[in-house]
């Protein structure tokens, strides 16, 4: 059974203290994350999303997935090389960034071992319907010498 981390008046899952945070290791998954007042998973500094730092930092800033296309059938896009993707709906509104918070876990895949990982989820029939969106999550494999860290969600991306 999924956490709810639901009405948090900061963000929903806060990962490190500050930029310099690198020993920070945190897999966030399977979790619902809503309505909280600030950025779902929120990888320090506070507020702003860190999909594009490079590391060090927490989670040594695993990048955030993008999500390609977004189909009632099918959601694809890329992200680091071997990651555990889970994709979400999206729950009401992103935020100010237009990146959401996660209502529901639709699906999940792996990425190819590809620098640039791509993936394709396939969605049940009638899952979703046209005008939902989704968001996703990435958590890189853990190894003998770190654990698994999970990025930011996503941007927001509407089905059609």
């Amino acid at each position: 059974m999924p956490v709810v981390i639901d009405a948090n008046g900061g963000a929903g899952v806060p990962i490190g203290s500050s930029a310099a945070d690198s020993g920070t290791h945190a897999a966030v998954q399977a979790n619902l994350i809503e309505a909280n007042g600030g950025l779902g998973i929120d990888l320090a500094p506070s507020g702003a999303a860190n999909c594009s730092s490079p590391p060090p930092g927490p989670n040594d800033y695993v990048q955030c997935p993008v999500i390609a296309t977004a189909t009632t059938t099918k959601v694809t896009g890329h992200a680091c090389a071997g990651c555990l993707i889970e994709i979400y709906l999206a729950a009401a509104a992103p935020d100010d960034q237009g990146h959401g918070e996660a209502a529901a876990l639709l699906t999940t895949t792996t990425t190819t071992a590809a620098a640039n990982g791509t993936w394709t989820a396939a969605l049940r029939p009638g899952q979703l319907s046209a005008g939902a969106s989704v968001t996703a999550t990435a958590t890189s494999p853990a190894s003998f010498q770190q654990a698994a860290e999970s990025s930011e969600f996503s941007r927001n991306v509407a089905i059609t």
